[in-house]
């Protein structure tokens, strides 16, 4: 009977306790395109990351669908695993792909004429932390200046 208070005490002790904490991302950096082949863009997004955490994290995969004003506008993949230190804020480059839907370009430039859009950000972004995978949902809705689309700008952030 002995291990069995043992077990509970210790399941108690673990369950009250938040061991992960929400990685946060601070702030939206930069962009920078790397290449562009019709539909195909390779970027790189800058992010600033906190990682509250005692342990590192590694981004393995990004799946995201990217929506602007409810119209899917492309899909974002990662093309290279990134590690996230632990305890720090920090910027960090992540090289992703983006496929572009067909006949978006027109819609970019709507978009850019625009004051304020929509974006959604919504798909599966998966980590591991000492070899243990997870996958997490993302669904994120941000209303952004329409500016942001502006093909000229987007260009010349890449000098």
């Amino acid at each position: 009977m002995k291990p069995f208070w043992f077990l509970l005490f210790f399941m108690f002790l673990f369950s009250s306790c938040e061991v992960y904490k929400d990685i946060n991302v601070e702030a939206f950096e930069n962009v920078k395109v790397s290449k562009m082949d019709g539909r195909e863009i390779d970027l790189n997004l800058f992010l600033r990351i906190e990682n509250p955490n005692f342990y590192a994290v590694k981004l393995k995969q990004i799946d995201i669908a990217l929506l602007v004003n409810d119209k899917t506008i492309g899909y974002l993949k990662l093309d290279k695993n990134r590690k996230i230190k632990r305890k720090s804020t920090n910027v960090y480059s992540f090289p992703v792909h983006l496929t572009l839907e067909e006949g978006i370009l027109l819609k970019m430039v709507q978009f850019a004429l625009q004051r304020k859009v929509e974006m959604h950000i919504k798909g599966k972004v998966k980590g591991s932390v000492y070899g243990i995978n997870q996958t997490e949902n993302v669904d994120i809705v941000k209303s952004i200046d329409g500016k942001f689309f502006n093909l000229k700008s987007l260009l010349n952030s890449g000098d």
